[in-house]
């Protein structure tokens, strides 16, 4: 064990390169991503609880930061983001074979302590500090008052995803209770 761990420092000593690898993604792989995460927000009406967090755009958008991790690989990303009003997120997402993002886990279950998908308040902040400076920095754009089209792409990619909508659920609810 020890005799690992100086072969590991003396690597890194010889090629610094190899503890700053980052898993580098294509374009159609960035925005899977995003769409992932972006459609969670619309589906379970977070939306609004944006309105503070990340940078301002024009048309009452707000550009959010996102973190893919160096534990990341091809198949599974692990996230740091935040997902409001829940706060900051560290969150499993896996990719299927034909690239679809999946989330583990969703609002409305909740994101204990135990999970792949938990608050980073449950982790040590030193550790999550340097996870983010060293993982692939990308954002997430939210509409705070989203299109009829953009919420119906929502609810179609989390379709796709999960095979059902929060949003089309909630709204059959509200019309059978009236």
């Amino acid at each position: 064990m020890r005799f690992a761990s100086v072969v590991t420092i003396f690597l890194l000593l010889l090629c610094p390169k190899l503890a700053l690898t980052q898993v580098i993604l294509t374009d159609a792989q960035k925005n899977a991503l995003t769409s992932a995460i972006e459609d969670e927000i619309y589906d379970y009406k977070l939306e609004l609880n944006f309105a503070d967090v990340g940078k301002r755009l024009q048309n009452g958008t707000v550009e959010v930061p996102l973190f893919l991790t160096q534990d990341s690989t091809a198949s599974a990303y692990h996230l740091i983001y935040r997902l409001m009003p829940y706060g900051e997120m560290y969150r499993l997402a896996t990719v299927t074979p034909d690239g679809m993002v999946h989330l583990f886990r969703n609002p409305k279950v909740g994101f204990p302590p135990d999970a792949p998908a938990t608050l980073t308040v449950y982790y040590d902040d030193d550790a999550i500090c340097a996870a983010k400076q060293k993982a692939l920095k990308l954002y997430f754009v939210i509409e705070l008052t989203p299109t009829k089209q953009r919420l119906h792409e929502a609810i179609k990619g989390q379709q796709q995803r999960y095979g059902f909508s929060n949003l089309l659920r909630e709204t059959a609810k509200k019309r059978q209770s009236h």
